[in-house]
């Protein structure tokens, strides 16, 4: 049967999925001096898609992750923020309304490529971990530097190793033997969530047996990161998973984010961090995560500063503020105000009831059910604890594909074998 030619809209989705691994904190595209020509090329093809979507279908304006961008975008230009910030937000804005109206062939065009750039990433890393655990001297070729004078990052790719991805400074000793936390082309291991761990969700959630199997080399790439981000993800995965069989899926995503996220918040006001050291002491004798510990300490503790703030400024806060990544149930208060904490939770009500849809439906595999649970993980993380990237192009844009790909796919007509 012969291909149909790739439409305008259809290039228009995928320069979508293309930014996710250009924008934000995958730097790839900056270390090769690309990322704005990159961008600008995108942008052709999304902004002429965005503008027809909003000529012809007038209500995707109403979908709730738009309203959170277009008052992140106000509250951007209130807070004078840098033309890198506002700019985010509006290829952001324009990028949702071509995700949000994307027909069903056009999204798994969208979703495949998200798939197989994260399988080609994620390999290539894996690839790099095994040299440098043969010869972990070699990390020094793969370090990441950062040009304050012009606000880029930079990188030296004389060496091959160096092609593989980028290390970043310091590891840990398991069981003896120095090991690198794997990072690829993210600055930090703590973003993989977000770039490797829900694109391995996508993955799990095709079809055909090709596109599955593009989830192991990306879930092991997200574990030897050695992320506490990933770890927490996967725990997450597990109480959401045995939350379904109690409440359903439905009812999880709706209605214990915020009460888990309390819990969390009067357990260290009260109680402090004891318990938590212990049971990162505990594991101490078999890898060194007391750095884990303390990262989780700082980012708890600014965290809980962070929540003062979100609770006085009830339309976000009007200067720039930088703190430690934390919850994005709170963060997003400071990004957008109480107004962006109701759309997010709006959206939180809309992709569980459309999950639930798809989780429940005749056609759907186990294989299938466990990428929502694995979505759901990573969300959850996003939610309580780590925001990093989830209120720019790259978590927000994922989060839409995401609602859009269970939208489509818990339609009875929905076939994948199509694309």
């Amino acid at each position: 049967m012969k291909k149909k030619a790739l439409t305008l809209s259809t290039i228009a989705v995928i320069c979508c999925a293309l930014l996710v691994f250009v924008s934000g904190k995958f730097i790839l595209a900056e270390t090769l001096g690309i990322k704005r020509l990159l961008q600008g090329l995108c942008f052709l093809p999304i902004a002429a898609v965005a503008f027809s979507n909003i000529n012809s279908k007038p209500r995707i304006m109403q979908h709730p992750l738009i309203l959170l961008v277009v008052l992140m975008l106000f509250v951007s230009i209130m807070a004078n923020d840098n033309i890198a910030g506002i700019s985010d937000r509006v290829f952001l804005f324009i990028g949702l309304i071509v995700i949000g109206s994307a027909s069903k062939e056009n999204n798994e065009y969208g979703i495949k490529t998200i798939i197989l750039i994260a399988t080609i990433f994620s390999t290539l890393a894996l690839l790099q971990w095994l040299f440098l655990f043969a010869d972990p001297s070699l990390a020094e070729y793969a370090r990441t530097g950062y040009d304050y004078i012009n606000n880029v990052y930079t990188k030296d790719f004389s060496h091959p190793i160096s092609w593989l991805g980028s290390v970043p400074v310091g590891g840990t000793i398991f069981l003896g033997h120095s090991l690198v936390r794997l990072a690829s082309y993210a600055t930090e291991p703590s973003l993989l969530p977000v770039y490797f761990l829900i694109p391995a969700s996508f993955a799990l959630m095709t079809d055909r047996k090709k596109w599955r199997i593009c989830a192991i080399p990306i879930l092991i790439a997200s574990l030897l990161s050695l992320s506490g981000s990933v770890f927490l993800s996967l725990f997450f995965a597990g109480f959401v998973a045995l939350s379904v069989l109690f409440i359903g899926i439905k009812k999880t995503i709706r209605y214990t984010p915020i009460p888990l996220l309390a819990f969390l918040i009067v357990k260290v006001t009260s109680q402090g961090f004891d318990q938590f050291t212990q049971a990162f002491a505990y594991l101490q004798g078999f890898a060194n995560f007391l750095e884990r510990s303390r990262g989780f300490e700082d980012r708890t503790l600014m965290g809980l500063d962070t929540l003062k703030l979100a609770l006085a400024s009830p339309f976000g806060s009007f200067e720039v503020v930088n703190t430690l990544p934390f919850a994005l149930i709170i963060k997003i208060v400071i990004y957008a105000g109480w107004l962006g904490l109701f759309f997010l939770i709006i959206y939180l009500f809309r992709l569980a009831a459309n999950m639930e849809r798809f989780y429940k439906s005749d056609k759907t595999s186990k294989m299938q059910r466990g990428s929502c649970i694995l979505f759901a993980g990573v969300l959850f993380m996003i939610l309580l604890f780590n925001d990093y990237q989830a209120t720019t192009y790259p978590g927000i844009m994922l989060l839409m594909f995401a609602y859009r790909t269970m939208e489509l796919r818990a339609l009875p007509s929905f076939s994948m074998h199509k694309v």
